[in-house]
């Protein structure tokens, strides 16, 4: 792509392409100098000019006669007559055919467009691609570091049911055996082992450092 951008920014403008023919004559005694300018132009919109390099204070040089040619691709042969219309006078100068660089290459520029287009949402593809098989590491990523805290948090659960109680545990813990023993409501063992698990988390605080990280044994 960056290739692609650094051509196109080279040619996709309105700066000129030119074609340069340098001519020079010298002075005569009798007659004027002249001579014949044969060019093909790059597109066929273009211009065309003369440019005195003779040195006189005043420009002398003079197109005489211009004739285009259609030679096919939108090219043109241009044949220009340039003369010095003064006695013992020298003629020296450069005629110049110019075409904007986006008309000479506007092929290679429709190409390279195709080609940049092609590439940049082959990358968006790639991109997308990348971004969903990241997305799905970060989610086992996730489920792997659940899957720790849940099986941590059984560990210390079944250690603290394991261990002797105080008075002091079996009061704080009192609530949830009386809610089961009225058995006003049945629950799932789920249900059971979540209000179990909350009320030890939220009121031992022997076990408050794993609040932040707790997840649901079941």
């Amino acid at each position: 792509l960056a290739a692609i951008e650094m051509e196109l920014k080279q040619i996709d403008h309105d700066g000129d392409v030119e074609h340069v023919e340098h001519f020079q004559e010298p002075w005569r005694l009798f007659g004027y100098p002249t001579v014949q300018i044969n060019m093909m132009s790059r597109h066929s919109i273009f211009t065309t000019s003369v440019i005195d390099a003779s040195g006189y204070r005043k420009q002398y040089l003079k197109v005489k006669s211009q004739t285009n040619t259609p030679m096919g691709e939108g090219r043109q042969l241009v044949e220009m007559t340039i003369h010095t219309p003064r006695l013992l006078t020298s003629m020296s100068g450069k005629a110049v055919i110019a075409s904007k660089s986006s008309d000479v290459y506007a092929d290679r520029i429709k190409l390279l467009k195709e080609n940049q287009k092609q590439l940049s949402e082959t990358l968006e593809e790639e991109l997308a691609s990348q971004r969903l098989e990241e997305k799905e590491v970060g989610a086992c990523q996730q489920e792997e570091q659940h899957t720790v805290r849940r099986h941590k948090i059984a560990i210390e659960m079944r250690d603290f049911i394991k261990m002797p109680w105080t008075c002091e545990t079996y009061r704080t813990m009192r609530p949830f055996y009386d809610e089961v023993k009225a058995g006003q409501k049945k629950l799932s063992t789920k249900d059971l082992l979540q209000r179990f698990q909350r009320l030890w988390l939220e009121n031992v605080p022997e076990y408050a450092h794993l609040v932040e990280e707790a997840v649901d044994v079941m």
